[in-house]
């Protein structure tokens, strides 16, 4: 027989906070569907398996619970609430919208039930921390969240401020627990002579030396709720944790959105792609990845379109670069600058930047990501903001990643609101604010100097037009830029501008209109045609100019020993030589460039008159 939940709400104490004060507590301009998969998705890698290579799962599925669903809410776990609750009238409705988010390859909500339990220095207190505690600090070291207050992210995207929670844990004798439980945070109210704050809870009532405690269902009594109501269960040895997040508030996006389901799951889509990206792109430590999903109904949604942005392989290719100097080797990638960023008379280091210049292509999805730094969290490598510079100004589109050193992610953890969306140093005080404050301006600082136009060299005359690729790819990396690719992957650019190059020098000349990189069926040879456009008045000859990239981003000529024209032809088909494209003016030709795998190539076409 299905048990009876008992409802326990809280009454006022001294010093208590009323439930919708506790909400507000996260105070964020970020739309609900970001501020869900951040918060959700950093308390599933805080709570992650630490021994072993196993990867974490972290999983968000909308659908909806069918009549025998609601039936189960209406008569087993929500028999009794507060009179005129918002929750009453939608239990009568005969289906309702769910989101439920689990992980798995984490420890559960381990610790004991009950609030005033003590316990040793270092033992979990997980369960208490995010079902009974409002702003419990964050005691493990590194890790992404800092204070329990976040944990309302799941809240605030229900309707109703109600989540059902589900959790397996593995007890210290070696045995698994099973743990369910209700919980809403609703704001206060009056009910039979009491003020209670609007925490309510769900589960069991057990009372003790006139104190009533809200405990959770355990054991089969627990799993059989469970098992009727969640998609996601737990095999024999998986521990971890699942919310159902009850009647979603589909229509709380921003004022450009039409509202529902299908806008929210896109809008959660895109909130996957861009806040966990360091934990989903390919070719990485296990410690370092975790297993992300996203299904809409029992349709899993493709999360890796990003892999091809360039703005995404370059942000990827710095963070590669950090972690490799960082731990105490030096950056593999010739086209990635890593800045120290220091602090002080005795340049205590603060942290690295590493900056690139993506070339953009006509419809770049992360084209908005551009001109921007990512400030993540160290250990956790857990993004904080994409930090626009708007008056930094240059020419070239440019992409960053700063991480602070390990040694001082506490300190720019303290920097964060609740919901740990900046970094704002005047939460701070001492040698912390200057830390902070310093920091981030010697950032601002390395991005000025990066993306700062060269002095013009006056010994350079003729029409040229530079459309330089960075074909940071293939056999040597590994496949390293892409998320989770296997095989080689298409390069990142080295510099040019938004879709085309301009013409350099002196009148007209040439301009790249486009680029792509071919399709690898070479064991030796990486391949990328150019679109170029002569807009010379009369016939010229077409000149590539090309060179490898070397280290320290100094370019080494090459005359065509590695690097060179394999095939040339005009827009109608007409095949040129390779060695001499002689054109009419105003034509359009198609160049394609090949070279050697692993290797980063500048191309520049001149045009010479004949």
């Amino acid at each position: 027989m299905t048990s009876t939940l008992d409802w326990m709400p809280k009454p006022f104490g001294p010093g208590d906070i009323a439930g919708d004060g506790t909400q507000k507590l996260l105070g964020t301009s970020l739309a609900a569907p970001e501020l869900l998969v951040r918060e959700t998705a950093q308390n599933s890698w805080d709570a992650r398996v630490r021994e072993g290579a196993s990867v974490p799962e972290y999983r968000l599925q909308f659908r909806a619970l069918d009549e025998s669903g609601v039936r189960l809410l209406r008569e087993s776990v929500f028999p009794q609430m507060r009179p005129g609750a918002s929750l009453r009238a939608a239990l009568e409705r005969p289906s309702m919208e769910v989101i439920e988010i689990s992980d798995r390859g984490t420890t559960g909500l381990r610790g004991p039930t009950r609030n005033d339990a003590l316990v040793r220095p270092g033992d979990p207190t997980d369960y208490r921390d995010f079902i009974l505690t409002v702003g419990a600090k964050q005691d493990q070291k590194n890790g992404g969240g800092t204070y329990g207050f976040g944990k309302t992210a799941a809240f605030r995207a229900s309707r109703h401020s109600t989540v059902i929670v589900w959790s397996r844990v593995r007890l210290n004798s070696g045995e698994y627990q099973e743990r369910f439980i209700a919980v809403a945070i609703n704001e206060s109210f009056q009910y039979a002579g009491k003020r209670y704050t609007g925490q309510q809870w769900w589960g069991r009532k057990v009372e003790d030396s006139k104190l009533t405690q809200a405990e959770p269902l355990l054991g089969n009594e627990a799993h059989e709720l469970a098992d009727r109501l969640f998609c996601r269960g737990f095999g024999d040895d998986e521990t971890g944790t699942s919310l159902l997040v009850l009647d979603p508030r589909y229509d709380a996006l921003d004022e450009s959105s039409d509202g529902g389901r299908a806008a929210f799951v896109e809008a959660a889509r895109e909130a996957v792609m861009r806040n966990l990206w360091p934990k989903t792109m390919g070719a990485q430590e296990s410690q370092r990845a975790m297993r992300v999903m996203l299904v809409d109904g029992d349709r899993e949604l493709d999360l890796h379109g990003m892999q091809e942005s360039r703005v995404f392989r370059d942000k990827c290719e710095c963070l590669r670069a950090i972690r490799s100097v960082q731990a105490g080797g030096a950056s593999r990638n010739p086209l990635i600058r890593v800045v120290p960023i220091t602090w002080g008379r005795g340049r205590k280091l603060v942290g690295h930047l590493a900056l690139s210049k993506p070339v953009l292509g006509p419809s770049d999805m992360w084209e908005d990501l551009a001109r921007t730094v990512t400030l993540m969290r160290s250990e956790a490598e857990l993004i904080v903001e994409d930090k626009e510079y708007p008056h930094v100004h240059g020419g070239d589109a440019w992409a960053g990643v700063f991480k602070p050193v390990s040694q001082l992610d506490d300190v720019f953890a303290k920097a964060e609101p609740p919901s740990h969306d900046k970094w704002d140093f005047s939460a701070l005080e001492g040698h912390e604010k200057s830390l902070v404050k310093v920091g981030l301006e010697r950032v601002l600082e390395g991005v000025r100097e990066y993306v700062r136009p060269p002095a013009a060299d006056p010994d350079v005359e003729g029409h040229s037009s530079t459309g330089a690729v960075a074909a940071v790819l293939g056999k040597s990396l590994g496949g390293a830029i892409a998320s989770g690719a296997e095989e080689d992957n298409p390069s990142t650019a080295r510099k040019g501008r938004r879709g085309k190059a301009k013409a350099q020098g002196r009148g007209s000349g040439v301009e790249v209109l486009g680029w792509e990189l071919l399709p690898d069926d070479d064991s030796v040879l990486s391949r990328t045609r150019f679109t170029l456009q002569v807009v010379d008045e009369k016939p010229v000859r077409v000149v590539p100019v090309m060179g490898i990239a070397i280290d320290g981003g100094q370019i080494r000529p090459d005359g065509g020993s590695e690097v060179f024209v394999e095939n040339c032809e005009m827009a109608d088909g007409t095949p040129l030589e390779a060695d001499c494209m002689e054109v009419p003016s105003s034509t359009e030709l198609s160049v394609t460039v090949a070279y050697p795998h692993g290797v980063a190539i500048d191309c520049t076409f001149r045009t010479v008159e004949i």
